[in-house]
């Protein structure tokens, strides 16, 4: 009963048998879900990335990174993008996504944290520890853009 997003497959993903992943949903038994340590992936064929900023000539803009919200301060940046991901205990996407909002969120979680604009996760618990520099973590949020809200795979976190 778990679903996953995103716009890139793991490059330590592996294609399996499809009976391997033949475990039924919970609440749909006709439907397979995947199974333990195997999930289905769906592609949206009617997917357009984001125009490339790939041009060198154009500076890429940067946000600002707010110190504190609410009670929550000292945003430090971390890679993401691999397995585990760096919070687990819960996450949104929204297409109009502020720090306000995922601070919201994460009320009563030791974390918040952004990813690529839109990502809200939180939890207790931090697993990477592949922190990095700041800077890295200085995309616009979607509801915000002068406002830092991680990057693409740099999830800004606040404790």
């Amino acid at each position: 009963s778990q679903c996953y997003w995103g716009n890139e497959i793991g490059t330590k993903a592996k294609r399996v048998d499809p009976d391997e992943c033949a475990v039924s949903c919970e609440g749909l038994v006709t439907e397979a879900c995947g199974a333990s340590k195997r999930i289905i992936i769906y592609e949206n064929l009617a997917y357009e990335p984001p125009p490339s900023s790939e041009d060198p000539s154009s500076p890429v803009p940067t946000a600002t990174v707010l110190p504190s919200v609410e009670s929550f301060q000292s945003p430090s940046c971390y890679i993401d993008g691999s397995s585990p991901v760096v919070l687990t205990n819960g996450s949104s996407t929204r297409d109009d996504m502020t720090v306000e909002d995922c601070i919201e969120l994460a009320d009563g979680w030791r974390y918040a944290g952004l990813e690529n604009g839109s990502d809200c996760l939180w939890g207790d618990l931090v697993v990477s520890s592949q922190q990095t520099d700041q800077a890295e973590c200085t995309s616009g949020c979607a509801g915000k853009t002068t406002v830092a809200c991680g990057a693409r795979n740099r999830l800004l976190v606040y404790e």
